[in-house]
């Protein structure tokens, strides 16, 4: 499988060499956890979910270094047999896309660039797939501020709104790939 060594800051402001690769199902029980901390914000994801979303995923990254998972991100493009509304959404609007299921990283991951990382490297390997458009949603009601942050830092605009059964209101939004690889 394909990697990336990269370095990041921990939080002893010391540089660790970190790993982004793709995800594997031993990783699953990580994934799951390290999912439901943000379950609020993303989606309910078990071990055997994960291992169906890795299945259904065209790109499914981890990023990592000697202190364990520091974030992952599964993204799938175009004609994906995903049953997934938000998907549908964006699969009907937007050709040549790579659809953003979720990133999350771990709260002492944040701010060190790791997201900006995977997304990076998930522009390129979806270049690499004929992709030139990268979707996601993030909630605007109730916000999840650190996201609405992150996808605005990294160029992210709206297209469109969704209220979701549920009630929650998300920001459907889309950027450039070709934005992306210069971040």
């Amino acid at each position: 499988s394909e990697e990336r060594r990269t370095t990041c800051q921990s939080d002893l402001h010391r540089e660790l060499l970190m790993i982004i690769r793709t995800a594997r199902a031993e990783d699953a029980d990580v994934i799951a956890a390290l999912n439901e901390v943000f379950v609020s914000v993303t989606s309910p994801m078990d071990s055997e979910r994960f291992l169906e979303l890795l299945t259904l995923s065209s790109f499914c990254l981890v990023a990592e270094n000697s202190d364990g998972l520091l974030g992952f991100v599964i993204a799938m493009k175009n004609g994906a047999p995903y049953d997934n509304g938000n998907y549908q959404w964006f699969e009907s609007r937007v050709p040549g896309m790579v659809y953003v299921d979720r990133i999350v990283l771990a709260s002492d991951a944040r701010g060190q660039g790791i997201g900006t990382k995977l997304y990076g490297y998930l522009a390129e390997l979806a270049v690499g797939a004929d992709c030139q458009t990268m979707t996601a949603e993030m909630d605007i009601y109730p916000p999840n501020e650190h996201s609405v942050y992150f996808h605005r830092k990294s160029g992210f605009t709206e297209i469109g709104q969704r209220t979701l059964e549920s009630g929650k209101q998300v920001s459907m939004q889309s950027v450039a790939l070709s934005h992306l690889a210069t971040l």
